[in-house]
């Protein structure tokens, strides 16, 4: 056996086998921490006294924990952690403090970080920013409309219309409303739409418990711990309120626009009174946004009021956003023009899809294109279409054009390579001139392998066309020589182990089929695959088989042989089938005529084919030396062998017949004696198992 495990050293005559364990050990567990809110933001007045409420956290972990710590980067104690010590919502999680630190911090912007860990190596973070103002209240306040409200009556007569006051800010704030009397007669109130912003409120006054004279209160709206007063003012006469009767032409007002608009929509509305020429102050108020604007704010009657709605900024909606013109006379009693805007969506360029799908295979003609329409809401508007693609393969027509249209997409895939992996572009469609809407539209193209096919199947130790193939038997499959049809990847890969320690049944994305049993995997490339004939094949003996290749999900034609119980094929150096054999002398030297062995010597000779074993070959195994019984599988037909030329040839015998150790199973060696009596020189050496033998053409040097 010295020269069997000499041989193991000499792979490169025969195939290589590339070997690859991975031993890993066990990971730290990790996972993340999911904190919402993960960002706090706050804002604080010094020298309000006024500190922004505490951030309640909830957290979530990956990896299963019940409990967390948390730490802060801070390092000027101006935030306060407060962590439970359990999974879910954490009560207090985050605040500022102590107050004494807050109201030390100059005017400017502080952040901090809290990162989160639980026990089993989850982690976490929570970014705090707050912005110190320096006193001003700017985005704490209200935005306030009208800024004072003033009523007239007349004594015994009705009180006046109730007036509205708009209600917003820079985010949607909580705020609360109270009405106040500079005495105690309880004849003010105000009533808020909603206790947060956009909010309205409606602000009524009883004149009826009155005599003449002027009366005073106020409605003190607070937010952010700031309080804003609107001053009201209730005048009651004798005369004003009862003789003057304000009239418009137009109540109430409908108006319309688009979404995002810049032209607002206009209404003249005019005002007359009853008893002649009255003074007149207007105002205009909105329950969302400021939208509503009127013009002039002054005057007399008779008087025209140009009434403007924007929609810019407001977004559609199927109800109409509600506004009021406050047309308020000297001595009489206000008149509201109710005001609607009704806000539909602008006409945008949009398209009928937003995603298209490619396919193409090598070789093949590109695939048609595909047409996406291209609408303006029935409208006409003018578009651009632009493509972008890495190497420039995706193409857009016509790159310009007016609603309706249809624009054309396709692909030139000439010099793209075959990938798993789709290629992706972007086609982007977007209005021109005053036209608005941009559309992406995603394009994916997936570039397969040419359809694999197979020209013949071989024999790996011989070379010889396969008609015949033996359970266990190494073949190599071949490509066509044009090279349009690869059954492999371009860079040769290697045989590798499965995680059961077998070699491999997939390389490189081959896979090789017989009868649909995957088989073990040694080379492959785009032209030549080798692979191992699978052991279950001993039941198909005497029957027919089919061989075929599977290359990144492809497949190719199949090559029907015969299934016999032997198929010997000897390997040789020049991996050509012929010349001299593949072949170690007895000193571990390369058989060659410059190192030729002496007769008598024992020649150790690898070849394939050898069919079934005892104990039975198994399919992808990696051969061992047995502690007992036989070495290694022994073929389980008999084996004859012969030296010499036709004629003259004499039998040899062997010391060692069986699977090579270190080899995938199907990998033979054979010691063999030489004959004392066969001449000397490069003779011919042929082996017989069972009732076939190995190619001609192979020889052995002897002196």
């Amino acid at each position: 056996m010295d020269a069997a495990h000499t041989l193991l050293k000499k792979t490169a005559l025969l195939f290589t086998l590339a070997l690859f364990v991975t031993v890993g050990g066990l990971e730290a567990q990790t996972g993340t921490i999911a904190a919402t809110p993960n960002q706090v933001t706050w804002i604080f007045t010094s020298g309000s006294g006024v500190f922004p409420a505490s951030q309640l956290l909830s957290l979530t972990t990956t990896t299963g924990a019940t409990t967390y710590t948390a730490s802060t980067s801070t390092s000027s104690n101006w935030l306060l952690v407060n962590l439970g010590n359990s999974g879910g919502a954490i009560a207090d999680g985050l605040s500022l403090g102590p107050s004494a630190n807050i109201n030390s911090l100059a005017t400017g912007v502080y952040q901090a970080t809290v990162a989160l860990t639980d026990p089993l190596g989850g982690t976490g973070s929570v970014t705090v920013t707050l912005t110190v103002n320096g006193g001003t209240t700017n985005g704490l306040t209200l935005t306030l409309n009208p800024a004072s409200l003033t009523y007239n009556a007349v004594v015994n007569g009705a009180s006046p219309a109730a007036q509205i006051i708009s209600v917003t800010a820079l985010s949607s704030t909580g705020f609360s409303t109270t009405a106040s009397t500079a005495n105690s007669l309880n004849w003010l109130s105000a009533i808020q739409s909603s206790t947060f912003t956009p909010a309205t409120v409606t602000v009524s006054v009883d004149s009826t418990i009155f005599g003449v004279g002027t009366y005073t209160g106020s409605v003190a709206l607070i937010a952010n711990g700031i309080t804003q007063t609107v001053p009201v003012v209730l005048n009651v006469s004798t005369t004003g309120g009862g003789s003057v009767t304000l009239t418009a032409d137009k109540n109430p007002i409908s108006l319309s626009g688009q979404a995002g608009a810049s032209t607002p929509a206009t209404q003249v509305v005019n005002v007359t009174s009853s008893g002649g020429s009255t003074s007149v102050g207007v105002a205009a108020a909105t329950a969302i946004g400021n939208w509503l604007t009127v013009s002039p704010t002054s005057g007399a009657t008779p008087l025209q009021l140009t009434v403007t709605a924007s929609p810019a900024g407001l977004a559609a909606s199927p109800t109409p956003y509600s506004g009021t013109i406050t047309v308020t006379p000297t001595g009489g009693n206000p008149l509201s023009i109710q005001v609607s805007l009704t806000v539909t969506a602008a006409l945008t360029v949009s398209v009928s899809t937003t995603a298209l799908t490619f396919t193409y295979r090598a070789g093949d003609t590109p695939p048609a294109a595909q047409t996406v329409a291209v609408s303006g809401g029935g409208g006409a508007l003018t578009f651009a279409a632009t493509a972008s693609s890495t190497g420039n393969w995706l193409i857009v027509a016509p790159a310009t054009g007016a609603t309706p249209a249809t624009v054309s997409v396709s692909v030139n895939p000439s010099g793209l390579n075959a990938s798993p992996t789709p290629y992706t572009g972007t086609v982007t469609v977007a209005g021109t001139g005053t036209a608005t809407g941009t559309t992406a539209i995603a394009v994916t193209l997936t570039v397969s392998a040419p359809l694999p096919t197979v020209s013949s199947v071989t024999n790996a130790g011989s070379f010889a066309t396969a008609t015949t193939i033996a359970p266990g038997e190494i073949i190599s499959l071949f490509a066509p020589n044009d090279g349009t049809h690869p059954i492999g990847p371009a860079a040769s890969v290697g045989l590798t182990l499965d995680s059961t320690g077998k070699v491999a049944t997939s390389i490189g994305g081959v896979q090789v089929l017989v009868n649909n049993i995957a088989c073990p995997m040694i080379f492959a490339n785009a032209k030549q695959v080798n692979a191992v004939v699978p052991y279950e094949l001993a039941g198909f003996v005497f029957s027919g088989a089919d061989i075929f290749v599977r290359f990144l999900g492809q497949t190719s034609n199949a090559i029907h042989v015969n299934v016999a119980t032997t198929a010997p094929g000897l390997f040789t150096q020049n991996v050509s089938g012929t010349g001299p054999g593949a072949i170690l002398n007895g000193n571990s030297s390369v058989n060659s005529p410059a190192t030729p062995a002496a007769r008598g010597d024992i020649v150790s000779v690898f070849l394939t084919g050898e069919g079934q074993t005892t104990p039975a070959g198994v399919t992808g195994k990696v051969t061992t030396v047995a502690a007992t019984g036989p070495l290694t599988p022994t073929p389980l037909l008999p084996i004859s062998i012969l030296i010499g030329p036709p004629g003259a040839q004499q039998a040899a015998g062997f010391t060692f017949a069986g699977e090579a150790p270190g080899f995938v199973s199907g990998g033979m060696q054979l010691n063999v004696r030489i004959p004392t009596t066969v001449n000397a020189g490069d003779q011919p050496i042929v082996v017989s198992i069972g009732p076939n033998s190995s190619q001609s053409g192979v020889t052995v040097s002897l002196k």
